[in-house]
């Protein structure tokens, strides 16, 4: 719990919950043996703001670091620091993947889709309207019909791949304070989308 570092009373809650359902305090645990070993996960908005604490903070007791991929440019950058990816297997040849993808873009309908966790961090009120006026100002104008699809969560992750794979614009999320691309985004790169993500600051 990454937030019980921080001087937070409420969230300093959060580690003693967890060590009362544990029976024991993680660093307590890893400290009387030193073998032990002790991971952390950042994956948001606290290191996102408290980067430079947190990388002072990491290598005193921690023996790994992992982050989102988003995060990983305010990481010292060194073999402390690790991101995650998870994959996917699939059998196509790259010449087979392109040409799905140059397919994909011949139809007749462009499809934008957006896949939110969270309606509220990834700005889907915001998106959803700058798609009402794109809408409206090109009315009679494309040939090809313009669909925006979205989720509402939660959904299960191979149907929200399915839709990347369907999809040609894919926007991850418009937002001030949270960005920018993660693992999301390079899905739908992945399958050939134009990605839009705002990017903090």
């Amino acid at each position: 719990e990454e937030m019980s570092l921080l001087e937070n009373p409420v969230r300093m809650r959060t580690m003693q919950l967890l060590q009362q359902i544990l029976g024991f305090h993680l660093l307590e645990w890893k400290f009387e043996q030193s073998n032990r070993k002790l991971f952390i996960w950042h994956c948001g908005m606290d290191y996102r703001l408290e980067y430079r604490r947190f990388n002072q903070i990491n290598p005193q007791y921690f023996d790994k670091v992992f982050l989102g991929a988003d995060l990983f440019r305010f990481s010292p950058g060194d073999e402390f620091y690790s991101v995650p990816f998870v994959t996917y297997s699939s059998n196509w040849s790259i010449e087979q993947s392109r040409q799905k993808i140059l397919d994909k873009f011949a139809g007749k309908s462009l499809q934008i889709f957006h896949a939110p966790s969270n309606h509220s961090t990834k700005g889907t009120q915001q998106i959803r309207v700058a798609i009402r006026e794109l809408y409206e100002r090109l009315q009679g104008q494309l040939n090809v019909d313009l669909v925006y699809k979205e989720i509402d969560p939660p959904v299960s992750n191979s149907e929200v791949i399915k839709m990347k794979e369907e999809s040609h614009i894919y926007i991850d999320q418009f937002h001030l304070d949270i960005g920018g691309y993660g693992i999301s985004s390079t899905e739908a790169l992945a399958y050939g989308n134009i990605v839009l993500a705002s990017i903090q600051n």
